[in-house]
């Protein structure tokens, strides 16, 4: 059994290598921003990293340049993580692009209007880069050819549940 899932978590993991070739960070807490592109760099480095600090450039940004993965902060100036989730899912182009929102909150009000809005996960920022990598390498790997099938994993009983890493104790 366990072969059989680390084939599966290989093919997996090859799967999602083909088809995210592009992430975009959007955060404009300049530690936040570096500190993620540290890690997308260490755990996907295949992967080209693009980032910009406000909602109003990351939407100029799409008129020349849209990425197959965006890490959109919820609390930004200019234009926020909801104001831009609205204009992505009502542009042509970026409706269907996969937008995992993270914060520095975990405001159930929040949660729910970023899913409500058009994130298909909700996360919020770890407070340590071990816990921050985890998470990354977990979002990574997670099957994106269906970004609403993992929307849907995130809404139980009625409620939009924020995505949580378990790390266990050693």
């Amino acid at each position: 059994a366990l072969t059989k899932f680390l084939t599966m978590s290989v093919d997996s993991a090859v799967k999602n290598e083909m088809q995210i070739h592009s992430i975009l960070v959007a955060d404009d807490d300049s530690d936040d921003r570096l500190f993620l592109e540290d890690v997308l760099r260490e755990v996907a480095p295949t992967k080209s990293v693009t980032s910009v600090k406000d909602g109003q450039e990351l939407l100029a940004l799409f008129t020349h340049f849209v990425p197959d993965f965006l890490f959109l902060d919820l609390e930004m100036p200019r234009k926020n993580g909801l104001e831009c989730l609205k204009e992505i899912r009502s542009n042509p182009t970026t409706i269907d692009l996969p937008v995992v929102v993270f914060s520095s909150t975990n405001r159930d009000y929040n949660i729910d209007v970023a899913y409500e809005m058009g994130a298909h996960l909700f996360f919020s920022k770890p407070n340590s880069y071990d816990n921050l990598k985890l998470a990354i390498q977990t979002i990574l790997s997670l099957d994106w050819s269906n970004p609403s099938a993992i929307k849907q994993q995130h809404y139980v009983d009625g409620v939009y549940l924020p995505f949580t890493i378990n790390k266990s104790e050693s």
